[in-house]
């Protein structure tokens, strides 16, 4: 739990960190702004950043009240098997995308597989290459427990970094993974030059894809036109280096990118989308030029031979 010093503001809390590259050592950067302990723990290079790191993860959950978990989707079980978690730790995952082998939210499957309860989700804007060099941002944590909400917000919040919290894991988790589909999509009407008119329909009928899934997996689609959605949105598809958008300005070339965190979890929201018998055609579409089941051209021009409807596609 977080404790308050004599004046009554919030004293530092010890941080623990999982993550490698930018976004471990962004992470770190933002939990040592907000004034906290941080310990990074890394399992690639070792940060060139001067800050307390780690190889051993153990020592991680051993240091840590509250643990930023930032590994991919697919890499979480290794983490959390060699954090040894204890049931006093509360973790909040900064990774995008559901479970890819059972396509169980996140924030769902850490109790299952470790002894955690207290768990949450961030989302929103956060760009690594800008938090390292000190652009503002804004992110949001949300959990069912308010400490883990009031923890994330003690481990992040600082005036480089405002935090905001919500109690629908599940809405951010599925917005912040919809987000970043979406801004493949935007990068291969880019790559086509197709036109801002045709920019602001992928992105309009994109976020309708988003809410039509939310709604059928009964979290709140308000979501997606928060920080989490929209706003991680345009802050991706606003930087030509940006991972996700960057992919889809380079779909359908020889580069292979179904190892692509983006294109797997398109692949994972249509699994759900078909069990639900939901229509996510963009994030199909994403799926199918990544894996060579359809060109760019052919891809683009389906879209646009949709047949004529009420509401957003």
């Amino acid at each position: 739990m977080s404790k308050l010093n004599p004046d009554g503001t919030s004293a530092a809390i010890r941080v623990g960190i999982v993550g490698d590259g930018a976004w471990g050592q962004a992470l770190a950067t933002l939990c040592i702004e907000a004034g906290n302990e941080v310990l990074l723990g890394y399992t690639g290079r070792k940060p060139r950043r001067k800050m307390a790191v780690t190889k051993v993860l153990a020592e991680v959950s051993a240091h840590a009240d509250l643990i930023l978990l930032g590994v991919m989707a697919w890499e979480v079980r290794d983490a959390v098997r060699e954090l040894n978690l204890g049931p006093q730790h509360r973790v909040i995952f900064c990774t995008r995308g559901p479970d890819p082998d059972t396509g169980r939210w996140l924030t769902h499957l850490l109790p299952q597989i470790s002894p955690v309860i207290r768990v949450g989700i961030l989302g929103g804007p956060v760009i690594p290459a800008e938090v390292l060099k000190g652009v503002p941002t804004a992110a949001i944590v949300a959990s069912r427990f308010d400490d883990v909400n009031r923890m994330g917000q003690q481990a992040l919040h600082s005036p480089k970094c405002r935090v905001y919290t919500g109690d629908d894991p599940e809405a951010i988790e599925l917005a912040g993974a919809m987000a970043q589909v979406l801004a493949v999509a935007v990068g291969v009407a880019d790559q086509m030059q197709a036109g801002a008119g045709v920019r602001g329909m992928v992105i309009s009928r994109g976020l309708a894809e988003m809410r039509r899934l939310a709604a059928a997996v009964n979290v709140d689609p308000g979501a997606f036109g928060g920080l989490a959605g929209i706003g991680d949105l345009v802050a991706s598809f606003s930087l030509p280096d940006h991972e996700a958008y960057k992919v889809g300005r380079d779909l359908g070339g020889p580069r292979d990118h179904t190892d692509n965190e983006a294109v797997l979890t398109a692949g994972t929201a249509l699994a759900l989308a078909k069990r639900l018998g939901v229509e996510i055609p963009l994030t199909k579409m994403v799926y199918a030029i990544a894996h060579g089941k359809i060109d760019v051209d052919t891809a683009m021009a389906s879209l646009m031979e949709r047949s004529a409807k009420a509401g957003e596609g």
